[in-house]
């Protein structure tokens, strides 16, 4: 998920990443030696003590040439905003509120958009919301998304399968003025199946 996005950009000195509660993104993140700053937006605050106490080798940046903590989320470059990252991106990079600091690259580590929870329809094809991630990047800004499982030979296309919110979510990309979108696979992720993600 991250290191393709961050090899891609010629030059990542401002990250965020929208979820991510328990640390593992953010720690991929700072090791990158060009990162001045990484955002988390996340949601549960709750979610990342909890991840703090019992995975704490997930964040663990003791070990990151160039971190100055222990923890991950203490590294003087990384910070937290508690706040739902639907709305935190909306003010402030939707319609009439572009903040003039824009994010290099933008990690999206929270619901895939073949996950069959109501919200995630709505998420990923809500054109204020997508349209505040695309001003929240830099000229050359880069966005991933992981989009889960990969497909095989005999699944139907996404507009009329399981996927129409992965198919809803690329038609909105598109709409808002992300021009060069690739998808590839990642067989050794642990999910017991390759995985699939979008830059």
């Amino acid at each position: 998920l991250v290191h393709p996005a961050m090899i891609t950009h010629p030059n990542p000195k401002r990250v965020a990443i929208i979820g991510g509660g328990e640390g593992a993104t953010l720690r991929e993140v700072l090791k990158h030696n060009t990162v001045e700053e990484a955002m988390m937006v996340e949601i549960d605050g709750e979610l990342v003590e909890l991840c703090k106490e019992y995975l704490p080798e997930w964040s663990n940046c003791s070990d990151i040439v160039g971190s100055d903590a222990d923890s991950c989320f203490d590294d003087s470059r990384a910070s937290v905003a508690y706040d739902d990252a639907f709305g935190w991106f909306i003010n402030s990079y939707g319609e009439g509120n572009n903040k003039e600091e824009k994010f290099d690259v933008i990690i999206m580590d929270a619901l895939d958009p073949d996950d069959f929870v109501e919200i995630v329809g709505n998420l990923y094809k809500d054109n204020h919301f997508v349209d505040a991630l695309f001003n929240g990047l830099s000229e050359e800004g880069v966005f991933v998304i992981q989009i889960g499982e990969t497909k095989s030979r005999p699944d139907p296309a996404d507009d009329t399968g399981s996927s129409q919110d992965l198919a809803d979510m690329m038609r909105a990309l598109q709409s808002v003025g992300f021009g060069s979108m690739h998808t590839y696979d990642e067989g050794h992720s642990h999910f017991f199946a390759p995985w699939s993600y979008l830059v």
